[in-house]
């Protein structure tokens, strides 16, 4: 029997805690895909925020340091799928070995000296959708069964669309799941800020841009996102409507049956279970 293709995975702190629905149903859907995701074996925070003191080397020793881990690792290529990692670990990458400051690079490489081996700001870092649209293939994840229509929102955030260079395939939701049988509901605001950290300090300006997106999404049954804390905000955050909101890999392993452990519906605060029953993509609530 063929060994089992692995690719080097980075689930980041949240999806351990709060974002577990995330972590779990990319794993499961991960093996029914044929492929695993192989966790680094030592890993750390990430940073969370990507830190815009353009001096300050030491917002970059975190994300780095894990880049570092996947080469000690044997590989050049890291997955992760929450739009905050995402977006530290790329941005870290570029700015310091790829933008034009000699300085910073010079000093991360002196700090991270007995660390750093053969690392050179050269691993590929790619979101999960990239890894199933350009190495998997969405052939594999349609699995003989469809969303049979279901009227699907995709909100993508600020971290995977900001800045313009990450170079995020904007669009590859919205390919993957009308591939997959559901009917698309665009919306203007789906990369509007969802508030983000706001909430700590002014909660009706977090309840005001929730309401923004949730509205323009009037048409979706569900809205899907792979931003832990996208989700929260708007998961928690809304008022009179109540718009079910997915992680899109939990919208994803319904095609494959998942159960609730690994789905994690549960944990959600507008429970996207009766929407799904009602499609006949989830069996008894």
């Amino acid at each position: 029997m063929d060994e089992m293709k692995s690719f080097l995975y980075y689930p980041g702190c949240t999806l351990y805690t709060k974002a577990k629905g995330l972590d779990l149903s990319l794993r499961q859907i991960s093996e029914k895909l044929g492929f695993h995701l192989r966790e680094l074996s030592t890993w750390n925070c990430c940073g969370a925020i990507y830190n815009e003191v353009l001096d300050d080397i030491t917002a970059h020793i975190a994300p780095l340091r894990n880049l570092i881990q996947v080469k000690k690792e044997g590989g050049d290529k890291l997955i992760t799928s929450c739009a905050a990692c995402y977006n530290v670990l790329k941005r870290s990458q570029s700015f310091v070995f790829q933008g034009n400051n000699p300085a910073v690079k010079s000093r991360v490489i002196a700090y991270l000296n007995d660390e750093i081996g053969d690392y050179q700001g050269d691993v590929l870092i790619l979101h999960y959708l990239e890894l199933l649209k350009n190495e998997i293939g969405f052939e594999r994840v349609r699995n003989g069964r469809d969303l049979k229509g279901l009227k699907v929102g995709c909100y993508y955030g600020c971290l995977l669309t900001r800045p313009k260079d990450l170079n995020f395939p904007v669009g590859i939701m919205e390919e993957l799941f009308s591939y997959l049988g559901a009917k698309i509901v665009e919306s203007p605001f789906s990369d509007f800020c969802c508030g983000g950290y706001t909430l700590l300090l002014e909660k009706r300006a977090t309840e005001g841009c929730v309401a923004k997106i949730i509205d323009s999404f009037s048409e979706a049954e569900v809205i899907v996102t792979s931003c832990p804390l996208c989700l929260y905000n708007l998961d928690k955050f809304q008022k009179e409507k109540r718009k079910p909101v997915l992680y899109f890999s939990q919208l994803l392993a319904l095609l494959f049956a998942e159960k609730e452990d690994t789905l994690n519906f549960r944990n959600h605060f507008v429970d996207p279970r009766l929407v799904l029953k009602s499609r006949g993509l989830y069996g008894e609530v």
